[in-house]
Formats: structure tokens, C-alpha cells, sequence
């Protein structure tokens, strides 16, 4: 610590609040939380909220096709009744 105008007690002091200023920032109040944030909980939410319509459409498409395989109707039949 050469810098001109610093004396050793002045350089001590500004190497103290240096060292306070670092472990602050390193202290756990500071640091990230660790763990779902609450726009991961939202996001969360909403894909499983779209996971349930989409396994209860599938239930649904997989009924009709058994449905329609137990009554033996040809896939042009269906395919004419649909048009």
C-alpha cells in the first residue's frame, strides 16, 4: 500500500472496510436462495395444470379408438363418416 497520501493507519482502515464490504457481500443473507422462486412455483403450476388436459385428452382419443376398433369400422369408413 505505496499510494501517495496513505499513511499505514489510513491504509489499515481502508483495507478493513475492504475486507467488511467482500464478507458482506459473501454473507448468506446476501447470497442467492437456493430453491424454487416463486415464478418457479407459477410455472410449475401452469405445466402441470396443462399436463392433466393433455393426459385426459389422451384418455379421451385412446376410448374413442377403442371404441370405434371394437365395433370393427374400417379406418376409410370413419374417415368417410367424418367428412
Amino acid at each position: 500500500m505505496n499510494r501517495p497520501g496513505i499513511t499505514g493507519g489510513s491504509a489499515l482502515w481502508e483495507l478493513g472496510a475492504m475486507a467488511k464490504s467482500r464478507a458482506h457481500r459473501f454473507s448468506p443473507e446476501v447470497r442467492e436462495r437456493s430453491g424454487p422462486t416463486s415464478g418457479d412455483a407459477v410455472r410449475l403450476a401452469a405445466l402441470e395444470r396443462e399436463n392433466r388436459e393433455l393426459k385426459r385428452a389422451n384418455d379421451i382419443l385412446r376410448k374413442a379408438s377403442a371404441f370405434f376398433a371394437a365395433a370393427g369400422c374400417p379406418l376409410r369408413e370413419l374417415d368417410r363418416l367424418t367428412r
